[in-house]
């Protein structure tokens, strides 16, 4: 019972921190298709971890084509800026050690360092499972 408490006090924080409340969020596209979030994590994951992201070795190409693989959206770069508010840089630095860059086009790790891009979807994948 004190297990639950906690963790219903560590949602809570995050929603206050955050602006959004992670667990169940919902992306509704074009046609009024709802989305987990989750399922656009694990589909960067995918793309990442199995190098179909076509090149890219960022993370931000990998969310994007996630999205449009999901549903149909008018602005997918918008679509995950405005919802998935726990995928930005500065929670990657914070917790992951990325680097602060204000320049969308910057990578937030060295192009190498895929440790640390599938540690960051693996704590989001975490974090809007439940």
């Amino acid at each position: 019972m004190v297990i639950k408490h906690l963790l219903i006090r560590i949602q809570w924080f995050f929603k206050l921190l955050f602006g959004a409340y992670y667990p169940n969020d919902i992306l509704v596209d074009n046609n009024g298709k709802r989305i987990p979030i989750v399922l656009v994590i694990l589909g960067a994951y995918e793309l990442y971890t199995n190098n179909k992201n076509l090149g890219y070795f960022g993370l931000c190409c990998c969310m994007h084509k996630s999205v449009m693989n999901l549903g149909q959206f008018d602005y997918p770069s918008e679509v995950i800026e405005d919802n998935i508010k726990l995928f930005s840089n500065s929670v990657a630095s914070i917790k992951f050690n990325a680097k602060r860059t204000d320049d969308p086009a910057d990578y937030w790790w060295d192009i190498d360092d895929k440790v640390s891009r599938i540690n960051y979807l693996n704590y989001l994948i975490e974090l809007y499972r439940y």
